[in-house]
């Protein structure tokens, strides 16, 4: 019976040191692959679509939408450049846009307005990309979640060989090598990686300290060019514990191309004369066009003219003539000496 349990022990020992073995392999696979799938990346652009339906997201149905849409452009490059760009509309209306970018030497973010009609934003804030990394986009961009980190600019096959032997993984019951987040500075991130896509994460899922869950799906790859796969399509959905949020996007790609050439000039931001620049470099604020907007310069003019009411009474919602205290004081007067008259014819 001893000798039983001993022999039980030491197969299992046995198991979970061939299971850390064959993990191990899958991991320096993975590291293979991901590597040999990140190194034909000099440039990539792509083009997506998600969309929420009301009865699916807990925002548009508080706000009375029906479908909820958001174009999306990325461009990544090696030599630092990068544009986020995104279009949203509800129910067919352009309800907001973004604009994130960086030059070879610059970061620009564009503001628009609530409701904006065109791609000429109203301001530009330019930015040095030096100064943080973490503002040039999102942190993840779908459909990069958990693959590319936008923020320090690292694929996820960088980041598996910083952690070496310190990466956790193992093989799930669907085949996939699941990666602890954690172990490879992804924050709260669990990652199931696809060995028939290069590696490329078929799942990810979240848990934030706030109570939020996130899960990110990838549905369908497919082989842009011989050999390269990307994630096509997909879901992402989000919640939270006390169910008084729920959220679930459908995205899909529409357009995937592989090392396009691209000039600085592309991932500037559109400018109007009336966009206004923020340079938090030098520090200088200015209209693009040089002067202010004309129909700014007579709102401001009309502003001055504009004579405030004083003394308001909320009732008749009228300004009150200010009180003549010389003119009370000379009829007082007059009719101290009328009573003094009076009073004298009587005496």
């Amino acid at each position: 019976m001893q000798m039983s349990r001993i022999a039980l022990v030491m197969l299992l020992i046995l198991g979970e040191s061939t299971v850390r073995e064959c993990a191990g392999q899958d991991v320096a696979e993975a590291i293979r692959e991901l590597k040999s799938w990140q190194e034909k990346i000099v440039s990539i652009r792509f083009q997506s679509h998600a969309i929420t339906l009301g009865e699916e997201n807990s925002m548009e149905r508080e706000a009375g939408v029906r479908i909820g849409k958001r174009e999306s452009d990325y461009v990544w490059d090696d030599s630092s450049r990068f544009l986020a760009r995104d279009v949203v509309y509800n129910d067919g209306r352009v309800v907001g846009r973004s604009w994130s970018s960086a030059d070879l030497k610059h970061g620009f973010h564009a503001g628009y307005t609530s409701d904006p009609a065109t791609d000429i934003p109203v301001s530009v804030n330019i930015y040095d990309t030096s100064l943080s990394k973490s503002e040039k986009s999102g942190g993840h961009t779908l459909p990069l979640v958990a693959l590319l980190d936008d923020g320090t600019r690292t694929w996820l096959g960088d980041r598996l060989i910083s952690a070496g032997e310190a990466a956790q993984a193992k093989l799930n019951q669907n085949g996939l090598l699941e990666i602890q987040g954690t172990s490879v500075g992804l924050t709260d991130w669990t990652v199931s990686l696809d060995p028939r896509h290069s590696y490329l994460p078929a799942l990810a899922t979240t848990s934030e300290p706030a109570g939020f869950f996130g899960q990110y799906t990838v549905n369908e790859f497919r082989e842009v060019i011989p050999g390269f796969w990307f994630p096509w399509k997909g879901t992402y959905t989000n919640h939270s514990d006390n169910d008084d949020y729920d959220m679930k996007q459908k995205w899909e790609m529409t357009q995937v191309d592989l090392n396009p050439e691209f000039p600085d000039s592309f991932f500037r931001p559109p400018l109007g004369p009336e966009t206004y620049m923020i340079n938090s470099i030098s520090g200088k604020q200015y209209y693009h066009g040089g002067n202010p907007p004309a129909h700014l310069v007579a709102a401001a003019e009309k502003a001055k003219t504009e004579i405030s009411p004083t003394n308001f009474q909320p009732i008749s919602a009228s300004p009150e003539s200010p009180t003549n205290w010389s003119l009370w004081l000379a009829g007082l007067g007059i009719l101290l000496v009328s009573a003094g008259v009076c009073v004298s014819r009587r005496i």
